[in-house]
């Protein structure tokens, strides 16, 4: 997900584990913290196409990441004790910010490695990388919570619940067009083995449905608004490695774009 929504997911998460404590500090530490997973695109892996593959990587691990959180509770208890913010506290607030940006990520198109070092990469493709729908009310309730301190934890307890909600609701609309999918390839004849269904820019209305196979793939879009249960499809030639040895950098660019 694009920066902006993941130091605003970061600031409401911990706003509303905050509750009545929260505050303007609060708020900063959350955005902080919602933003390091993705300080890896500092590292230089060699080339752009490493850097690409090797984004969302060990920094978005489930296995690195509660270890990580612990770290930086225990260190922050130790400069700053605080009789309310115990360590208990404070590395639940971390950990929960952490692990939200890192399965936010696993719910866009090419997904995260949340098991690195293990290979694989999760992936729910049920919401665009950037989406004003999901950001938005974040944005709202970092607002309200910044000017009304009694009510501030309130409002991103209620704003967490409600951008959970469209999530969700991404996942139903994706299985909608699923099964639309399944039958639409049965009538046409189009092969069945690798299909990615993702939604198209800013909103979880319109899908874009990609069927690959040998030497070719078809493209079609899909709403849940159509009137007809036909996608048409449109039919482009896929290119392909011209050597019987492809190289370890085209694996691992096949392998993140699913080709």
């Amino acid at each position: 997900m694009d920066s902006i929504t993941q130091a605003a997911l970061g600031a409401t998460v911990a706003g509303a584990i905050a509750g009545k404590r929260c505050n303007a500090k609060v708020l900063l530490t959350g955005a902080a913290l919602g933003t390091l997973p993705d300080l890896d695109v500092i590292l230089d892996y060699g080339d752009a196409v490493q850097n690409t593959i090797k984004h969302r990587g060990f920094s978005h691990s489930l296995l690195v990441l509660p270890p990580f959180a612990l770290l930086i509770s225990w260190l922050y208890c130790r400069w700053k004790p605080d009789t309310f913010w115990t360590l208990s506290r404070v590395f639940f607030l971390t950990v929960s910010v952490l692990v939200t940006h890192t399965l936010l990520d696993a719910m866009t198109t090419y997904g995260t490695q949340l098991i690195w070092p293990f290979e694989g990469y999760f992936e729910l493709r049920n919401v665009f990388i950037i989406d004003p729908l999901y950001t938005l009310p974040l944005l709202v309730a970092i607002g309200v919570a910044l000017f009304s301190k009694s009510r501030g934890g309130q409002w991103c307890q209620a704003v967490v619940l409600i951008s959970t909600l469209y999530l969700g609701w991404g996942y139903a609309s994706q299985q909608i067009i699923t099964s639309r999918v399944e039958q639409n390839l049965m009538t046409q004849s189009l092969p069945n083995q690798q299909v990615l269904i993702t939604p198209t820019p800013f909103n979880t209305l319109l899908w874009r449905v990609v069927v690959m196979d040998d030497g070719k793939y078809w493209e079609g879009l899909a709403s849940v608004f159509d009137n007809s249960e036909r996608i048409d499809f449109v039919s482009h030639p896929l290119g392909s490695w011209p050597l019987e040895d492809k190289p370890d950098t085209l694996k691992g660019l096949q392998a993140f774009s699913h080709n």
